[in-house]
Order: structure tokens, then sequence, then C-alpha cells
């Protein structure tokens, strides 16, 4: 099953490579963004999902929509061409790289604290119902909501 996820995430990422690079002016430069935005994206995924998913977004479709051997090949032509320009090509993606997924796994990690943050705590569910029928006026279940919680304590050792 993860060979399918990872395939099928794959598939997906190349073609959306493909497209994005598709009668590009200048396919370094597309190729450039596709693995600083992947670079991010995959920083953001590693710190928020985990499992099947990461498996299929990260390892499947951002691998396919990244590109390493393009960025080598394109230092290489750059290289050779105009060797400055290459070297800057190639300093530039490495250390972009890093920082995009620096910066994803830091936005990540503020995401994961501020969905953890608005977490709605367990309910008291005792309190609630008494707190519920002192409002409501039923004051037969509050009653025995307080005797259910007064032998319950006294189970427990409570008091």
């Amino acid at each position: 099953m993860n060979v399918l996820l990872v395939g099928l995430g794959g598939a997906i990422g190349a073609v959306l490579r493909h497209l994005m690079t598709l009668g590009s002016a200048h396919p370094v430069v597309a190729i450039f963004g596709i693995n600083i935005a992947g670079a991010f994206l995959l920083g953001l995924l590693t710190a928020t999902v985990s499992g099947k998913p990461r498996l299929f977004l990260g390892t499947g479709i951002l691998g396919g929509f990244t590109t390493y051997s393009a960025l080598a090949v394109d230092t290489v032509r750059l290289l050779h061409d105009a060797a400055p320009l290459g070297l800057l090509y190639l300093v530039a993606s490495l250390a972009t790289g890093v920082i995009a997924t620096g910066a994803g796994m830091w936005s990540g990690t503020k995401i994961q604290e501020r969905l953890e943050a608005r977490a709605v705590p367990a309910p008291d569910v005792s309190r609630d119902l008494d707190a519920f029928c002192s409002q409501a006026g039923c004051f037969g279940q509050a009653a025995v909501s307080r005797e259910q919680q007064a032998s319950v304590s006294q189970e427990r050792g409570e008091e």
C-alpha cells in the first residue's frame, strides 16, 4: 500500500512540475522556484503530518514535484556557459532551499501550537450536568448526579 501511495503521489508531482515548466521562457528559473516551493512545503509537512499522508504528500507528490537532477544538470550547464552564474545558481539554490525548509518547519510548528492552544479540553460532564440542571430546573437529575458523585468519591476513598 505504501508503495502505491508514493508512486501515485510521485506521478502527480512529476506531472505538476512538467506543467509548470511547460513553455517556460526560463526553465532554470522555473525549476529554482519549484525546488524552493517544494522545500518549504516539505518542511511544513514534516512538522505537521505523519504516517501515510506524509508518504503520499511528502515522499510522493513533493518528491516528484521537486528535482535534484534538474538542479544538477542546470548547474553544470551554467558552470560551462558562465561559471560565476553557475556558482551563484548552485549556492543560491542550496541556501534558499535550506532557508525555505527551515521556514516551512517553523511555520508548521507554529500552526501545530495554535491548533493545540485552541483544542477544547475534555468536558467535566458531572460539573456541566449540575450547571445545566441548576439553570434548567431539573433538580431531580442534579440530585441524582450529586448522589452518584458522592458514591463514586466514597468508592475511590475521596471525600
